[in-house]
């Protein structure tokens, strides 16, 4: 995206753990869009994927590939589901747990 370039993304190829996903099911928040929460999002060309997920695997790093860089210089992300619906996000986010935490810190409390 920082690139110019668009990116696909595969949501149900995007890793969360169960952990993760019970947190963000009782803030209301979507996992997804809490990617900043200590992830890794990197771009590699394509004859070096394999080096990357094994040096990563060599430091005990989880890793996998979520989708691709479109040959479309514009700066978008797809979003496809399973199903084949796509949503096309083409403005940056605000951090959805990060969202949800200030939503419920302003909250009144009884």
């Amino acid at each position: 995206y920082a690139s110019g370039w668009a990116v696909e993304i595969q949501r149900d190829l995007v890793r969360t753990s169960d952990v993760t996903r019970k947190i963000m099911k009782i803030i209301g928040a979507d996992p997804l869009f809490s990617l900043s929460s200590g992830t890794l999002l990197a771009t590699v060309p394509s004859n070096r994927v394999k080096e990357a997920i094994d040096t990563l695997a060599s430091i005990e790093v989880e890793s996998t590939i979520i989708g691709s860089v479109l040959n479309k210089r514009e700066k978008k992300l797809y979003l496809r589901e399973r199903g084949g619906k796509e949503t096309t996000i083409s403005d940056l986010m605000q951090d959805d747990f990060i969202k949800r935490l200030c939503e419920i810190e302003r909250t009144p409390k009884r």
